[in-house]
C-alpha cells in the first residue's frame, strides 16, 4: 500500500512538470505533428475467474469447476499514449501502453463443484470458502494506424497484446457430499490457492469522434482465439498440486471511452468487458510431493470481467 501511494505522488508531480513544459511549448507556438500523453489511472474490476477439469470417462460435461470471485478488486495503474495528429496529417501511427496493479483484499467466494460419478451426470461434491485476491497485475499494449473519416470521425485498426496475472486464496468454508446427504462439514484455514497467467494476442478495431475541442467518444472491440493460460492449483487438504496449460479460448473485449479535455489535461472514463471462453489443455498432478505426472483429465480456464477506469493524462 505504501509503495503504491508513493508511486501515485510521483506520478502527480510528473503530471504538473509535464503540464508546465507543454504550456511553454504552446506559448512558443511550436508546430507539432504528434502527441504523447501519460497519467495515472484508478478503477475496479468485477467478475469471476474459472478453473475447469474435463472428464475422460465420466458422463458429466465437467469433472470439476472452480469459480473464483473478483467482486470487486480496486486497482491503481497508468496509461501512456503516442499518436500522430489524426485530422491534420491524414493516416498516422498510434501506440498505447497501460498497466494495472490490484489491492490485495477479500473479493467474494470460491466455489468448487465436482461431478465424479461414473454412472450419473449429477453433482456429487460441493465446497465453498472465502476468496482473497492476493495479486492482480495487467499489462496491455496496442498499436495500429488511425484513419480519418470525414471531418471528425476516425477508424483505428490495431493489434493488441495482454498479460494478466491473478493469485487467489480460498480460506475458511465448508464442504458437502451427495453421499453424506449434503451435510455441511466446516473447514478452517487456507484450503486452496490458485494462480493464473494469461497471454493474449489478436486484432482490434476502434471507431471514434471528436465533438468540438472538449469531448471525445470512442468505441472499440477486440477479438482473438489466440489465448494461453498457465495455472497452478494447490489443494492443501489433499496435498495435491496441479499445473495446467491450456489454450484456444475465444477472447473478446468491447469498450467505451469518453474523454473530456481541459487545455492539455485529458480526463477519461472507460468501461469495458473482458471475456474468455473455456480453454483446454494438459494438466500435471503432484501428490504429496512425489513428482509430477500427466493427468488423465484435461484442464481449462475462463474469465468474465467488467472493468471501470478513470484516467487523468497530460498531453504534450
Amino acid at each position: 500500500m505504501k509503495n503504491i501511494t508513493v508511486l501515485s505522488v510521483l506520478v502527480i508531480m510528473l503530471l504538473f512538470s509535464a503540464a508546465d513544459t507543454a504550456n511553454c511549448e504552446e506559448a512558443a507556438g511550436k508546430e507539432k505533428n504528434y502527441s504523447f500523453s501519460f497519467g495515472p489511472a484508478a478503477g475496479f474490476l468485477y467478475g469471476r475467474s474459472f478453473e475447469y477439469v474435463y472428464p475422460t470417462i465420466e458422463p458429466a460435461e465437467l469433472y470439476s469447476e472452480l469459480i473464483w470471485d473478483i467482486k470487486p478488486v480496486f486497482y491503481l495503474g497508468g496509461q501512456f499514449d503516442f499518436e500522430t495528429a489524426i485530422f491534420k496529417n491524414g493516416i498516422g501511427f498510434f501506440a498505447s501502453l497501460g498497466f494495472k496493479a490490484g489491492f490485495p483484499a477479500e473479493s467474494g467466494y470460491m466455489e468448487d463443484r465436482d461431478w465424479t460419478s461414473a454412472y450419473s451426470p449429477h453433482l456429487t461434491n460441493y465446497s465453498k470458502s472465502t476468496n482473497y485476491t492476493n495479486e492482480l497485475y495487467f499489462i496491455d499494449f496496442s498499436a495500429g494506424v488511425s484513419i480519418p473519416i470525414k471531418k471528425s470521425f476516425y477508424l483505428k485498426p490495431m493489434l493488441a497484446f495482454s498479460w494478466m496475472h491473478f493469485s487467489f486464496e480460498g480460506k475458511n468454508g465448508y464442504k458437502t457430499y451427495e453421499s453424506d446427504n449434503w451435510e455441511e462439514i466446516p473447514l478452517y484455514g487456507t484450503l486452496i490457492t490458485y494462480k493464473q497467467d494469461w497471454l493474449l494476442c489478436g486484432p482490434g478495431i476502434a471507431i471514434g469522434a471528436y465533438f468540438g475541442s472538449f469531448f471525445h467518444l470512442e468505441f472499440s472491440f477486440k477479438y482473438t482465439p489466440f489465448t494461453y493460460c498457465a495455472a497452478v492449483d494447490h489443494h492443501f487438504k489433499t496435498f495435491t498440486i496441479y499445473m495446467d496449460y491450456s489454450s484456444w479460448g475465444h477472447y473478446f473485449e468491447p469498450a467505451l471511452n469518453a474523454a473530456f479535455y481541459f487545455s492539455i489535461i485529458e480526463l477519461s472514463l472507460e468501461v469495458s468487458y473482458r471475456g474468455i471462453t473455456k480453454t483446454k489443455g494438459r494438466s500435471y498432478a503432484n501428490f504429496n510431493n512425489t513428482g509430477y505426472y500427466l493427468s488423465p483429465n484435461e484442464a481449462g480456464a475462463a474469465l468474465s470481467l467488467l472493468d471501470t477506469r478513470l484516467t487523468v493524462k497530460v498531453k504534450f
